[in-house]
């Protein structure tokens, strides 16, 4: 199927994660890079899993990068979009800041 929503770069969405160790919560935040623009940045929140990446896609569909029917990753690829993900446990202080 081909897609208007193809890219000839894939998006990238790096994930920084911190987890409180006196409270056991887990934080995130991300920096997502889709072509020439400027990285889209999404302060600490909380999640685990894999909220960071959904969060990730919900804001690449709210900001129009993705068809509002990509909601997973599987969607996304059968759209013939790449996307890349890169999640690296850091401090608190390294998380991605506005």
């Amino acid at each position: 199927m081909e897609s208007k929503w193809s890219y000839t770069e894939p998006i990238l969405v790096e994930s920084r994660i911190w987890r409180d160790v006196t409270y056991g919560n887990t934080y995130f935040s991300n920096r997502i890079h889709v072509g020439d623009s400027a990285p889209l940045i999404m302060p600490m929140s909380y999640g685990y899993g894999d909220q960071c990446l959904y969060e990730a896609i919900q804001l690449l569909i709210a900001k129009g990068y993705l068809p509002e029917d990509a909601s997973t990753t599987q969607k996304i690829r059968e759209q013939g979009i790449e996307l890349v993900h890169r999640r690296k446990s850091v401090r608190k202080r390294e998380m991605f800041k506005l």
